[in-house]
């Protein structure tokens, strides 16, 4: 029997609550790579942040959890690298 309408409307809005969080996130991280943030996952792990380096230019931002484990990758043009690069 399927679930009702209601469940998979709340079902859906905390799916998109937590992506808004993840893409608040990523705007901080993107802005100042060495904020400290919270994981929008578990609030309890503060997150990493490693620069993917194309060409010189940062084309990705890998955010990481370590106290969950949780991630996200984030493209974008953030410029030059603030010194967190690992690529």
């Amino acid at each position: 029997m399927p679930d009702p309408p209601s469940s998979h409307s709340d079902a859906n809005l905390a799916a998109h609550q937590h992506r808004q969080r993840w893409l608040a996130t990523a705007v901080t991280l993107s802005q100042d790579r060495n904020a400290h943030v919270a994981c929008p996952s578990c609030d309890e792990g503060i997150l990493s942040v490693s620069e993917i380096v194309h060409r010189g230019q940062v084309v990705e931002l890998a955010l990481r959890c370590p106290t969950c484990g949780s991630g996200e990758f984030v493209r974008g043009r953030f410029g030059a690298s603030q010194g967190t690069s690992e690529g």
